[in-house]
């Protein structure tokens, strides 16, 4: 499996991000919510929004760019066929903490699995 993050695996189109933001199945933790829906695609897509009054430019960037290597990195213990939304609040956390919060959410639901 390919460790980039591809433009296939970004979840692009106001349709399909509404449709996301609409789910049913929302999980969510001290600075952190998952919305996750089925796809049918081969593959997982990734939205990461930062949520409202998150902060200044560089530091609503900064949490999508340890969304996005977080997910690089773990893919490949992420089941296929998902949609995922992670909107991140406000909060002092460090890069550790998110990548905690994210895989907390993951495996909560069900969706993650470690690879031996």
């Amino acid at each position: 499996m390919k460790r980039s993050l591809t433009r296939l695996e970004r979840v692009r189109g106001r349709g399909l991000i509404r449709s996301l933001f609409r789910s049913p199945r929302k999980f969510t933790c001290r600075g952190l919510a998952l919305r996750i829906t089925p796809n049918g695609l081969d593959f997982t897509r990734i939205l990461v929004s930062p949520g409202r009054k998150f902060g200044n430019a560089v530091q609503r960037n900064y949490v999508k760019r340890i969304a996005r290597e977080y997910y690089r990195t773990h893919k490949e213990c992420i089941d296929p066929g998902y949609d995922l939304a992670f909107i991140f609040y406000s909060g002092e956390y460090s890069f550790q903490d998110r990548c905690t919060q994210m895989e907390g959410l993951l495996k909560k639901a069900g969706i993650y699995h470690s690879v031996t």
